[in-house]
């Protein structure tokens, strides 16, 4: 995970956002999403920094909301169980 620059951030019209660069066998691939993913929050929770993240989904029991946005504009909704 990255944090998304200022470019595109600004060019998808977006106020914060975590970057997905690169995905590796575990519950973010076997969702669906796919790296260029930005993340913008989870179960309404902003996200900013890589940091944010792990904030969101420590001792969470159940699942996830994961909400964001392709570079080409697609937004996109995740639910992972957790």
């Amino acid at each position: 995970m990255a944090q998304a620059t200022i470019g595109e951030l600004k060019a998808l019209k977006l106020e914060n956002g975590v970057k997905v660069v690169a995905i590796e066998s575990g519950k973010l691939r076997t969702s669906g999403i796919r790296e260029g993913f930005i993340i913008t929050r989870i179960d309404d929770q902003p996200i900013r920094q890589p940091e944010d993240i792990e904030r969101a989904i420590t001792n969470k029991r159940g699942g996830v909301l994961i909400e964001g946005i392709y570079p080409n504009g697609m937004k996109a909704y995740y639910g992972l169980g957790i």
